[in-house]
């Protein structure tokens, strides 16, 4: 869709956007086939967009003793401090894989881009930007240095860490990581927002 706002002797702005959408869900996997792991952290699912992320769902940390006094089945070798992951099949603990769920969707709702032209006498701006909303993105990366094998004291985000005088933290403490075996591409904690806008192309010039 395009238009012109402003169309005068000396200036004029000339405007222009689009937007598109896409849905698709899988139909069929063949014989008996409900699902099929394409990629860790990535699922093709019976009904479901293709793909989904799948993985465990991230609840935080165990803040205190007393909080893990009160599980029904605590994990062998939990301390406060160690992250917690949802019991999804609802048996009083979590169970590793069989624990886990749809954690995000590569999908965007809607994308597209627009563009902007303005005219100043012999000046000319024109702009063009392009744009996502609504997609997740897996930053593998980013889990890993707090519960992966490069766990270490490279993110500025470790100084907020879970620590006895810091007990209300939502990013486990250090060492933590080696209760679980769980890929750091599959839970939610890797899963971050994918939409934005960005300039894309921008041209200034004088007739």
């Amino acid at each position: 869709m395009d238009g012109v706002i402003i169309d005068t002797k000396d200036f004029s702005w000339d405007f222009g956007i689009n937007i598109s959408a896409k849905r698709n869900k899988v139909l069929d996997l063949g014989p008996g086939l409900k699902y099929r792991d394409i990629t860790d952290g990535a699922r093709l699912i019976v009904g479901k967009p293709a793909p989904v992320f799948w993985g465990a769902v991230y609840e935080g940390t165990y803040k205190s003793q007393s909080e893990i006094d009160a599980l029904q089945n605590p994990p062998v070798g939990i301390k406060p401090g160690f992250p917690k992951f949802k019991d999804v099949n609802g048996n009083g603990k979590y169970d590793g894989t069989a624990d886990y769920a749809i954690i995000g969707n590569p999908e965007p709702k809607f994308f597209g881009g627009f563009n902007s032209a303005l005219r100043y006498k012999r000046f000319d701006l024109s702009m063009y930007f392009e744009y996502t909303y609504g997609n997740d993105i897996i930053n593998s990366f980013g889990p890993r240095l707090f519960m992966g094998e490069y766990a270490s004291n490279v993110s500025a985000q470790e100084v907020n860490r879970w620590t006895p005088e810091n007990n209300t933290s939502n990013l486990p403490r250090v060492g933590s990581y080696t209760l679980y075996s769980v890929n750091t591409q599959a839970y939610s904690f890797a899963v971050q927002d994918g939409s934005f806008l960005r300039l894309k192309t921008l041209q200034f010039s004088y007739r």
